[in-house]
């Protein structure tokens, strides 16, 4: 399968951006250590991609997969996974969230003014 080879091809190239800021991926693609096996991996890949690429055509089956695949993941939540982290590993327990701690005055924003110091400015921790 000559894909990989193909879009390494491209990349030494410059398709897709300056090809000396990429060298240090083709590198390690063809003669450095692939620890993360992305050459191995490349054909799987791009099959795959294909399927994504036929169902997202179907709009009916995209919806219906991305339906089962969000209701499926609530016991993945991240949530969740912080949670036993905390408890199981780190041995924390969790504080408890006070709202009324948490104050929020609309910021006063000016063409002058950082927007981004202004909008921090916003939100007020009550001591």
């Amino acid at each position: 399968d000559g894909r990989l080879k193909d879009a390494l091809n491209q990349i030494q190239a410059g398709k897709y951006g300056p090809a000396d800021k990429f060298h240090p991926i083709v590198e390690k693609l063809t003669v450095g250590d692939d620890s993360y096996l992305v050459a191995i991996d490349f054909a799987a890949y791009l099959d795959a991609q294909d399927k994504v690429d036929a169902v997202w055509k179907d709009e009916a089956a995209w919806y219906k997969r991305s339906i089962e695949v969000v209701s499926g993941m609530g016991f993945f939540s991240s949530d969740r996974t912080i949670h036993e982290y905390a408890k199981e590993i780190w041995n924390l327990e969790p504080l408890p969230f006070l709202p009324a701690n948490i104050t929020y005055r609309k910021p006063q924003w000016s063409d002058s003014a950082d927007n981004l110091t202004s909008l921090a400015s916003g939100l007020n921790l009550k001591k």
